[in-house]
């Protein structure tokens, strides 16, 4: 692990300055989309060399000195398939724009559609691409998805026509795919760190298949992997990170061009692309991926790294120092008494966390005992026990994931709980080939939803909320812990918006927003009606 030294950024708001295969549902050839991609990695080989020009802002949001943003990538952030794009000239409406207008600031889309990391980083070397960078006030980079792309067509071409699942070759040629891109990734921001001191957005990979469907379910794995690089490269580097993938999510047939067989953004997902830069810069400490030290063992948080220097803090338990750099095979950290220290890599283990605001403390507080119901698409009601906590509803992660017919998984090195969909596993090219594709065989044979087809609306489980009156049980104290603990679902790091608390030794996370991360439906009143507990000044919230 690397990281780089220079300073944390963004405490403040940055804003104010054989046949084609057709899936069951509406009669469209899902490998239109496959072929829509192709075209574009087609299409770069012609804009590879084109410089792009600036769109000027309007004239009343000019000034002597215009701020400027700078966008780099490929063909999401160019606006491809918007209007008036063209050869060599982004559109007015891809989402930089967007963003340049709500700020004020002068924009130089410089994208290239069809660009891979690899190209980016190629065209990092010319001296227009620095120029533009050496005047940023804010650098937006948005690639890697035709790093994957070139990955996926023969595989998803062969999946759709049934001439052969995805196996053993298909899986080495992803993991070289996402090798390269973590490899590439850190020496593009490294070059663009060379040439600006400016923020630094990444857009992190957005899923433009619809949920219950093959390209949807081999493709999630392989974006959390893809993601999982992003932030790895963004808490390395201190950038900051604006998620795509959990705006599109279960969003697909809202803000993608499916309609005309395209994977790019429509201008409704370009608007949702720079809602979530601009919440990102907003709100900049929430959106910056950090690693944390843990040392169940112990270890010595030091004044100076080297040994036998003052010991100024001692880090154990359940406790975790955010990480702020490196020096040698030290790592300085920052105690939660807000002091900065060293403590040696060896003698601690690292959490990389994408919201930085993961709290680590055990405290007593007061709960309502609430019950939750879950209805069933083929009939009958189950229930789960949960509480009212400041302004939340919990609920059990694995109760939760079991009757929405998912798998939870406890990674304690980590403290994650991975909630996994039967579908998406059964795709994962990202375990053991040979498993993978067995479990493929299985799927279809099966005949798992999502294998062969799109999952029926009716058979999605519905989580019914208490009534009003239904908070009215005694209160009960209880010891709640809270471990930094991150839930992912089918790889993806998920954004619960509070945190997930242990008590009794079991995992209790807001249940309205998990289920809604699942994709499935709802009914009631997401937030109990009583007052919320006061809430100890060390829980941090999560971005909203």
């Amino acid at each position: 692990m690397r990281f780089s030294r220079r300073t944390p950024r963004g405490r403040q708001s940055m804003r104010r300055p054989g046949g084609d295969a057709t899936l069951r549902g509406p009669a469209r050839t899902w490998m239109g989309w496959a072929r829509a991609g192709c075209a574009v990695l087609a299409a770069g080989a012609v804009f590879a060399a084109c410089m792009v020009s600036t769109v000027p802002i309007p004239r009343q949001l000019a000034s002597a000195k215009p701020k400027t943003l700078v966008a780099l990538g490929d063909s999401i952030p160019f606006g491809w398939q918007l209007p008036d794009a063209s050869s060599g000239h982004p559109s007015p409406d891809a989402f930089p724009y967007m963003v340049g207008r709500r700020l004020g600031y002068r924009v130089q889309d410089l994208a290239v559609p069809g660009a891979t990391s690899q190209d980016l980083l190629r065209q990092l070397n010319s001296a227009k691409l620095k120029a533009a960078l050496r005047q940023a006030n804010v650098v937006l980079i948005d690639v890697g998805s035709n790093d994957l792309l070139h990955a996926a067509n023969d595989v998803l071409t062969n999946a759709l026509s049934g001439r052969r699942l995805p196996g053993r070759s298909d899986a080495a040629l992803f993991s070289a795919a996402l090798a390269a891109y973590a490899r590439t990734l850190p020496q593009v921001v490294a070059r663009v760190q060379a040439q600006t001191d400016a923020p630094i957005v990444l857009i992190d990979l957005y899923n433009p298949f619809p949920d219950g469907t093959i390209l949807h379910d081999i493709a999630e794995p392989l974006l959390a992997a893809g993601n999982q690089t992003v932030l790895n490269t963004a808490a390395q580097t201190h950038c900051l990170v604006a998620s795509a993938y959990e705006q599109f999510n279960h969003r697909q047939a809202e803000y993608v061009r499916l309609q005309e067989d395209d994977m790019h953004p429509n201008a409704r997902g370009q608007k949702a692309l720079a809602d979530a830069v601009l919440t990102t810069l907003d709100s900049p400490l929430w959106h910056q991926p950090m690693y944390y030290a843990l040392a169940p063992k112990g270890a010595i948080v030091r004044s100076q790294s080297v040994i036998g220097s003052n010991g100024i803090s001692w880090l154990h338990g359940d406790q975790a120092d955010v990480v702020i750099g490196k020096s040698g095979s030290w790592l300085e950290v920052v105690t939660p008494e807000g002091k900065t220290g060293f403590v040696e890599q060896k003698s601690v283990r690292l959490l990389l966390r994408p919201w930085n605001n993961d709290s680590f403390a055990t405290f007593r507080t007061p709960v309502t005992p609430v019950r939750l119901q879950i209805e069933h698409g083929r009939g009958g009601i189950s229930e789960v026990s949960g509480f009212a906590w400041s302004g939340w509803i919990y609920a059990p992660v694995a109760d939760l994931a079991r009757a929405a017919g998912e798998t939870m998984t406890w990674d304690e090195t980590n403290r994650e709980a991975d909630v996994t969909t039967p579908e998406v596993a059964a795709w994962d090219l990202s375990q053991d080939p040979a498993k993978a594709q067995a479990a493929a065989e299985d799927a279809i044979a099966a005949g798992i939803p999502g294998a062969a087809g799109s999952k029926p609306a009716a058979a999605r489980p519905r989580l019914i909320l208490p009534s009003v009156h239904a908070y009215t049980a005694k209160q009960r104290t209880v010891t709640v812990r809270t471990r930094g603990i991150l839930v992912k679902i089918d790889g993806e790091d998920t954004n619960l918006r509070a945190q997930p608390l242990v008590i009794g030794g079991r995992i209790y996370v807001p249940a309205p927003a998990f289920w809604q991360a699942l994709g499935l439906p709802l009914r009631g009143a997401t937030t109990p009606p009583a007052e919320p507990a006061v809430v100890p000044s060390y829980i941090r919230p999560f971005p909203g």
